[in-house]
């Protein structure tokens, strides 16, 4: 899977996640605490947080690229050709 696809799938998860939350929220939680959208689009965010920082790791080097992976065709620590 390409790093495009991957990014797109992540930020999806993020924003799904987030968009739960909120009607989660809307909807009300009431006085027993979380609603369940909003348990389920916590978990979203934070596995899409988690992947956000694990899976974009130079093939060469293994160093992660965080954000600088955005734009970038070279790996900024070893200088090798990014796929």
């Amino acid at each position: 899977m390409s790093n495009e696809r991957k990014n797109t799938i992540i930020w999806f998860m993020i924003v799904i996640g987030l968009l739960l939350c909120v009607l989660g929220g809307r909807l009300g939680g009431g006085a027993s605490g979380y609603s369940l959208l909003q348990k389920g689009g916590a978990i979203l965010v934070i596995i899409g947080g988690v992947l956000e920082f694990t899976l974009f790791r130079c093939p060469h080097c293994g160093r992660s690229l965080g954000r600088k992976r955005i734009t970038r065709d070279t790996c900024p620590y070893c200088g090798e050709k990014l796929d």
